[in-house]
């Protein structure tokens, strides 16, 4: 449980990159604080994050808590529900 150091997250946001032009996907859903503030280049609370919709490579990103968190804190649940509810209208429109 902790936060990746700049070469994991640079090795993994290859493989991100090469995932998203093989899938072409309606919509990229990011969990947790570090995912979102690299897919949005923000550093910002996960309070500010959600409710917005972003883009990473012209694709819809939508940012929620990141399930360990929800473990630990299960009265976001609710909030986090909105976010997959969001994603869901994205993909139907």
């Amino acid at each position: 449980n902790r936060v990746p150091e700049p070469d994991e997250i640079l090795a993994c946001s290859l493989w991100i990159n090469q995932q998203l032009s093989i899938l072409s996907p309606k919509v990229f859903f990011a969990m947790g604080k570090t995912a979102s503030s690299f897919l949005t280049g923000k550093n910002q609370s996960m309070g500010a994050y959600r409710g917005n919709i972003y883009q990473y490579q012209n694709i819809p990103l939508i940012c929620t808590y990141h399930p360990s968190y929800l473990l630990r804190q299960p009265e976001e649940k609710k909030k986090a529900w909105q976010d997959l509810l969001k994603v869901k209208s994205i993909i139907e429109s």
